[in-house]
């Protein structure tokens, strides 16, 4: 939009400064010329009281254009801010149901190694009474 503004406002500069030039160096009478200057410059007024008005026109339109830019941007990020916050429960939810199943296996296999254990050592402990049992025949019979 500068571009235009600024290649507008040369044209026009550049425009008036020839219609000056051309009326200054123009056989008229000094009545005549300053007729022609004042009609020249209400002429180049009213263009540029135009392109003022078309330049607020623009402005309007591009502040319109940037309003709702900003309030889709806005629903946008509102929507995607509000997808992501659900990924995340979901994610954490299945984190939380993966950590409980792994810590409900854990308990359930350090249940049954402490059953298993514990058998162990039932076995065990009746075998050393058995082995005790022998022994204190054994002695017995040797002490006779």
């Amino acid at each position: 939009m500068s571009k235009k503004c600024g290649f507008l406002l040369g044209a026009l500069i550049g425009g008036t400064a020839a219609a000056v030039t051309a009326l200054l160096f123009a056989p008229k009478s000094g009545k005549e010329l300053r007729e022609d200057l004042a009609k020249e410059a209400n002429r180049y007024k009213e263009q540029l009281s135009e392109y003022g008005e078309i330049a607020l026109a623009k402005g309007a339109e591009f502040t319109e254009v940037a309003k709702a830019s900003t309030q889709d941007i806005r629903i946008n990020l509102q929507e995607q801010a509000s997808h992501l916050k659900e990924q995340v429960s979901k994610h954490t939810e299945n984190l939380k149901d993966q950590f409980n199943e792994t810590v409900d296996k854990v308990k359930e296999n350090f249940s049954k190694q402490k059953e298993e254990s514990a058998e162990v050592v039932a076995e065990l402990a009746e075998d050393v009474k058995e082995k005790a049992q022998d022994v204190k025949e054994e002695a017995k019979k040797e002490a006779k």
